[in-house]
């Protein structure tokens, strides 16, 4: 009976430590919905639909520090009172200006893009 008694609990430890070692599957973006949380940063919210937008299921998540980190950037441009876009506008414009001496090339296409 105590030999009995052994070889069941050692099955059942062995069995429990099996199931412990069960790998799990991995999520991705596809397993919420777009409407979901995935970030909340200073306040502002980053859901999945921002990152499906941005980047394939599959690299989403991934890339969601990058996102994070560029939330903070953002804010931190705001609180400066930095109008970042109106730097990007003055970039855009001198492009353009080379683009025009150009004419034979494809890059205004790919600027107004």
């Amino acid at each position: 009976m105590k030999k009995f008694t052994i070889i069941f609990w050692t099955t059942i430890l062995i069995s429990l430590v099996l199931l412990g070692c069960q790998q799990t599957k991995s999520l991705t973006v596809s397993d919420y919905s777009s409407d979901d949380t995935a970030a909340v940063v200073r306040g502002e919210e980053i859901t999945i639909g921002d990152l499906r937008f941005l980047y394939p299921d599959d690299k989403a998540l991934a890339n969601l520090d990058g996102m994070v980190k560029l939330k903070l950037i953002e804010q931190e441009a705001e609180k400066l009172s930095l109008d970042i876009y109106e730097e990007q506008k003055i970039h855009k414009e001198m492009l353009q200006s080379i683009m025009d001496s150009d004419e034979d090339s494809d890059m205004p296409d790919f600027i107004d893009s």
